[in-house]
């Protein structure tokens, strides 16, 4: 059994001047800031208690200093059949995206919440010619929440939640010791579940780049 730990720590102090806001309302600010400092502690363990099977766990726990503490966790297994130089493979796991101090500045809203994510997945890769060649499929599900997007008047908030599925596949192929050609493809299903802004309906596909569940965050 091997056990993995280990300490994070950051600091990001962000500006932004404003000197063109007008005054005609009141007061207003000039000169944004956000300071975001976050804390963090990471573990992991792995253990092969049969031949062939591989078990993984670890953890996470962030805190921040404006919307506090966060778990995230992992839990995986991989088991080779040997006969048929078969692997199967599964895991589950949870993970989450901080808000940038873009998201906060530029869109007036420090007290976003941390987008999150619950995801597993289930797979299945196939050796071939004595591991000169394999080709693997993975399937995957994520189900996000605290969405983060713009509203019409260009503030950021919490707009609701979607889920993503999909099916991953590869192909690879070792001719020569050195030389290797490969191919891989995704199909990707993702749509809203839930929404707070008008313009991302249930069931519309949801802006790219949301976060997918992993461990360990940042590391």
């Amino acid at each position: 059994m091997t056990f993995t730990s280990g300490l994070f720590y950051s600091q990001v102090d962000a500006g932004q001047e404003r000197p063109f806001v007008s005054q005609l309302f009141g007061p207003q600010p000039t000169f944004i800031s956000d300071f975001t400092e976050e804390r963090a502690v990471f573990f992991e363990a792995s253990a092969r208690p049969l031949t062939g099977l591989n078990l993984v766990a670890g953890g996470r726990y962030d805190h921040f200093n404006q919307f506090g503490g966060i778990w995230t966790y992992r839990f995986a297994g991989s088991y080779k059949i040997a006969p048929t130089d078969t692997i199967v493979h599964a895991s589950v796991a949870t993970g989450f995206s901080p808000p940038s101090s873009q998201d906060k500045i530029c869109g007036n809203n420090f007290g976003l919440e941390p987008e999150k994510d619950l995801g597993w997945e289930i797979g299945v890769e196939q050796r071939l010619w004595n591991g000169r060649g394999k080709i693997a499929a993975t399937y995957f599900h994520n189900d996000l929440s605290n969405l983060i997007g713009f509203n019409g008047l260009f503030d950021t908030l919490n707009l609701g939640a979607a889920l993503t599925q999909g099916l991953e596949a590869e192909m690879e192929i070792r001719p020569l010791p050195d030389l290797i050609f490969s191919a891989s493809d995704t199909y990707l299903d993702a749509r809203n579940t839930s929404a707070a802004d008008i313009k991302q309906l249930p069931g519309a596909r949801p802006p790219a780049r949301r976060p997918t569940a992993f461990y360990p965050h940042g590391s």
